[in-house]
């Protein structure tokens, strides 16, 4: 099984702590890429890096490169998909 997250449904956070019932993972901005109206965030964890698209301007105007942040999302919009059928 695949988890798969849309990157607009993910949302920066303080590096510590999560809001229950949202998933959440910590990690460091390794990248910031302006694309409009928009801005998507790289975001490293151990061993994966995660895309954030957000429109928020609180934390994310704040966040730069090397930031330590928080990633997090409602359990909701994660769907689980089969490697083997590739659905």
């Amino acid at each position: 099984m695949v988890a798969s997250i849309r990157p607009e449904r993910l949302t920066l956070a303080p590096a510590r702590g999560a809001d229950f019932p949202w998933n959440f993972w910590q990690g460091r901005i390794s990248e910031i890429i302006f694309i409009g109206d928009a801005t998507k965030y790289r975001v490293a964890l151990e061993g994966l890096t995660l895309t954030v698209k957000t429109q928020d301007r609180d934390l994310a105007a704040r966040a730069r490169v090397g930031d330590e942040v928080g990633v997090r999302w409602s359990p909701a919009h994660t769907a689980l998909l089969d490697q083997a059928s590739d659905r």
